[in-house]
Order: structure tokens, then C-alpha cells, then sequence
């Protein structure tokens, strides 16, 4: 199951419980199946790397579990994929611009320069960077000014003659 399934599967599972919630007398097996579907959704996250997730569905041991406490969790579990789902771990040189505030041909050139590091990912003429968290976290690591130490004023020494004629 790809990423794209697994939400497409959460959306309809919520869905399907939001419906069933309506009805007020239900067999006992709806909850019990309530109860695998979040067992399922924590299976499919450990599948998928969203590890978190899938300890904390994979927590629920109980046989029956109640359509609002079973629509909680898979919704949690939604958030959190679509947490993880917006924010890449590539970004384009665009991107990289919004992140910092500035234009998409400073990024470019930092890029040409060799100061950020980017992989071209394009086959054809035009190049198309991609930049990865970790090298644009070293790219600002690597900016960050250190402070200069603060300058001292010299003292003046004391010659032993007096000034008759102070300077202005």
C-alpha cells in the first residue's frame, strides 16, 4: 500500500465510522471491527515509516473499541501523515527562496557557487536542483555569523608632561 492509498484508506474508514455513528443500536461486531481497523492503520504506518504512529495504534488490544474513540485514533493517525506529508525531505531551489525570505536566483547561485549543496535531478538542458533538509540545515549552519569580540579602547598612558593645549 503506497502513501497515497493509506490516506485515501483512512478517509474512508473515518467516513464510514462518522456513518455508522448515527445509528444507535449496533451489533457487537462493529466495534470489534472498529477495533481492527485501528490495528490495521497502526500495521500499515509501521509498513510505511511513520513510526509513531503505528506504536500508538498498534497499542489497541482491546477486542471492542467504541466508534468515537476508534475515529479519534485513526484521525490522529491522519494528521500525522499528513504532517509528514508536507514536508519533503527535497525541496526545490523556489521553495529554499520561501523558506529564507529571498530571491530563487540567489539560491541558484549559491547553488553554482558551490556553497549550498544540490543534486540535478533534470535530464535535459535545464537543470532542476533539488536541495535536501540536511545540506540546507549545514548551508545555514555554515552562514550563521559568529559575534566579533567587542573592541576595547585603548586607555591613554599617561606620558608625565601636561597638556596646555587640550585636544579637540
Amino acid at each position: 500500500m503506497t502513501k497515497q492509498e493509506f490516506r485515501r484508506w483512512l478517509r474512508t474508514t473515518i467516513a464510514e465510522l462518522n456513518r455508522l455513528e448515527a445509528y444507535p443500536d449496533l451489533p457487537f461486531h462493529v466495534f470489534e471491527e472498529a477495533a481492527e481497523a485501528v490495528r490495521e492503520a497502526g500495521r500499515h504506518a509501521a509498513l510505511l515509516g511513520y513510526a509513531a504512529v503505528a506504536r500508538r495504534c498498534g497499542d489497541c488490544t482491546t477486542e471492542a473499541l467504541a466508534l468515537s474513540t476508534a475515529r479519534a485514533e485513526l484521525a490522529e493517525c491522519m494528521a500525522a501523515v499528513d504532517c509528514k506529508a508536507e514536508k519533503p525531505d527535497a525541496l526545490n531551489a523556489a521553495q529554499v527562496a520561501k523558506t529564507l525570505g529571498i530571491r530563487k536566483q540567489k539560491v541558484l547561485d549559491w547553488i553554482r557557487s558551490g556553497e549550498l549543496r544540490a543534486s540535478n535531478v533534470g535530464s535535459g538542458y535545464q537543470p532542476r536542483w533539488r536541495i535536501t533538509r540536511a545540506n540546507l540545515d549545514l548551508f545555514l549552519a555554515s552562514r550563521n555569523p559568529t559575534p566579533r569580540p567587542s573592541k576595547r579602547k585603548r586607555q591613554r598612558q599617561d606620558t608625565g608632561y601636561t597638556r596646555y593645549y587640550p585636544e579637540s
